[in-house]
């Protein structure tokens, strides 16, 4: 990642890393122990919505950095939206869904039906039900390793 000015990192190269991360999570070989489960690694739909459960993890870690970060609230809010953007122009099954504004209304619904079930501390998987009930799947196990992840991933 290159720097621009003294301190500061280059957004772009930095939402780019973050997509390359996101995107070989979910490569077909990566999910396929969630087979297990019913998930389809082939699934345009099952990846998608791992897509969007990783981008809102990644809402949730900026929304806790921005508290307790120099770094300025809007370069936050940049990066969030510099890494929506890429994963939008280069995650294909994305595109073959929709066009972009779909993809951008599918994610701001999401994005509201995860943060009102985002309960830190709570002995109920909300997080990782509403992932389950995204994705039309209705297996404990499924929704353990979606709530694990989010809590994991942020």
């Amino acid at each position: 990642m290159e720097r621009s000015g003294k301190d500061s990192l280059k957004l772009e190269d930095l939402a780019s890393d973050l997509v390359k991360m996101v995107l070989l999570s979910i490569k077909p070989s990566k999910l396929e122990d969630l087979k297990t489960w019913s998930v389809n690694p082939e699934s345009s739909k099952h990846r998608l919505e791992i897509v969007i459960l990783l981008l809102f993890s990644l809402k949730s870690a900026i929304s806790i950095a921005q508290q307790s970060s120099t770094l300025d609230q809007d370069k936050w809010s940049e990066l969030l939206l510099y890494v929506e953007q890429f994963l939008k122009t280069s995650f294909v099954d994305v595109l073959t869904l929709g066009d972009a504004d779909q993809f951008e209304h599918l994610l701001e619904k999401r994005y509201e039906e995860y943060e009102s079930r985002d309960t830190p501390g709570s002995p109920i998987p909300r997080i990782g039900l509403r992932f389950c009930h995204n994705i039309e799947i209705d297996d404990m196990a499924l929704v353990h390793w979606a709530e694990t992840t989010f809590r994991t991933a942020k």
